[in-house]
């Protein structure tokens, strides 16, 4: 083998290792995501068997209870959120629904079950503000 076949066959295994390498990551990354969202939905999904039981019961004001509560923990979540991607917030879509997140706070005032919540929640809403300026 010569040289310059030699250098060609180096280059090869080298693209060919990258690509499978590249893949496996990206393999690995899909199914952790896919097991996010899995986690997430099935979260979801419990939690709209319970309000949905108990409103069914007749019991609207633990649904109405039981839904303050969901909305502080997705607030506290975007809060999250928002700290690792802040390019976030400037979503069209995103800054509509946190807007009426906050017009619904201030319209139907809720204390959280912790005033660490309450100070997140109150960070969350300030973000629609800095990102203004």
């Amino acid at each position: 083998m010569n040289k310059t076949s030699s250098v060609f066959w180096v280059l090869v295994a080298f693209v060919v290792g990258a690509v499978v390498a590249g893949l496996s990551v990206s393999h690995y990354y899909n199914g952790k995501t896919h097991d996010i969202l899995v986690g997430s939905s099935a979260v979801e999904t419990g939690h709209a068997v319970a309000t949905l039981t108990r409103y069914r019961m007749g019991k609207e004001t633990n649904v109405v209870e039981l839904l303050e509560g969901h909305l502080d923990g997705e607030l506290v979540r975007l809060d999250t959120l928002f700290a690792e991607n802040p390019a976030s917030i400037r979503d069209p879509a995103c800054r509509t629904m946190l807007k009426s997140a906050r017009d619904y706070r201030a319209k139907f005032p809720h204390t959280a079950k912790s005033q660490k919540i309450d100070r997140v929640i109150a960070h969350v809403f300030s973000l629609l503000e800095a990102d203004k300026k």
